[in-house]
């Protein structure tokens, strides 16, 4: 085998910390090589519930849960430099600070923090300014009696 294309860019899915990475049954080496499955392979990804996997899979559980995000309006409520966040339908707020080395601050949120690429924001309440770690994104439902207004309409 070689590397052809975008193989450069590919690799075998990578299963289990062994050797072969679970990809085979290690009578047949795969043409393109497996990297560090010992560091990243679904095993250890699906034990930790900070890994990836386990984020995207909780997300696409909370779309499914909360109408809002699969149908909600979207409006644009606050961006920097370094953060995006927006609202969908009229409860649901979603924030990510893009900056990888300092903290953001979205203002006028009221709510309880649903979901965090930060597991341990999970189920904190936010009443004023939602400070979102390097990196970090979270999904907010917010509280009806404390409507978080638009880009727009703050000016």
């Amino acid at each position: 085998g070689g590397a052809f294309g975008r193989d450069a860019a590919r690799t075998p899915m990578q299963w289990s910390p062994e050797a072969d990475g679970g990809f085979g049954s290690g009578a047949v080496e795969p043409w393109l090589p497996l990297g560090d499955v010992a560091a990243r392979n679904v095993a250890d990804q699906r034990r930790d519930p900070a890994s990836v996997l386990n984020v995207v899979r909780d997300a696409i559980a909370l779309r499914r849960e909360r109408v809002e995000l699969r149908r909600g309006a979207y409006a644009e409520v606050f961006v920097d430099e370094r953060c995006w966040a927006w609202r969908r339908g009229d409860a649901t707020l979603v924030a990510c600070n893009l900056d990888a080395a300092a903290e953001a601050v979205v203002p006028n949120v009221r709510g309880r923090v649903l979901l965090s690429t930060e597991r341990t924001l999970e189920g904190r309440a936010v009443a004023g300014g939602l400070r979102l770690p390097p990196g970090a994104g979270v999904v907010v439902a917010l509280d009806p009696a404390t409507p978080v207004p638009s880009a727009d309409a703050a000016g």
